[in-house]
């Protein structure tokens, strides 16, 4: 029985001497090696921050020529912020009816997409024009009873052939 208690003396001995090695310091004059970091990888070019969607302008530009239709003008998230706040209620009605088309041309920086109500063109027209260079909105919309304006950021001085279709 005494060889037995002195093997479990000695067992745990051994035990506690591997687990008490850690607590001890030695002075060995050994420098310390750095531990390695781990840092995240650069990104690659393709998860970089991709740049900004085209400005307004650059888009309307690209638009030259073609139908209002064809590039969803009015469904256009910007356009159609800018339009709705520069008509307030009048916005819906042009939505409505903006219908004929004519083809979007642009003059000395200046955009003008026009159309009117179907089946009612004599008396229902708007005009949108936007000063590429000042970044303005202006909406005219001709009817029977007259003409309504809406300046943005003040009257549009438009080129010669867009004041004139104005009053044709």
């Amino acid at each position: 029985m005494r060889n037995a208690l002195v093997a479990v003396i000695i067992l745990i001995f051994a035990s506690l001497g591997c687990s008490l090695s850690r607590f001890v310091t030695t002075n060995d004059n050994k420098t310390a090696t750095p531990t390695p970091t781990v840092s995240s990888p650069a990104p690659s070019p393709s998860q970089a921050a991709t740049p900004d969607k085209p400005a307004l302008v650059d888009t309307l530009k690209k638009w030259k020529g073609k139908y209002p239709y064809e590039v969803k003008f009015i469904e256009n998230a910007d356009v159609r912020a800018r339009l709705s706040s520069l008509l307030g209620k009048d916005f819906a009605d042009l939505k409505k009816n903006f219908n004929v088309e004519t083809p979007i041309e642009i003059r000395s920086g200046i955009l003008k997409a026009q159309a009117c109500q179907a089946h009612n063109c004599g008396a229902n027209n708007y005009y949108i024009f936007v000063d590429l260079v000042r970044d303005n909105f202006n909406v005219y919309h001709i009817e029977d009873s007259g003409v309504k304006t809406y300046f943005e950021k003040g009257k549009i001085k438009l080129p010669e052939d867009f004041e004139a279709s104005l009053s044709e």
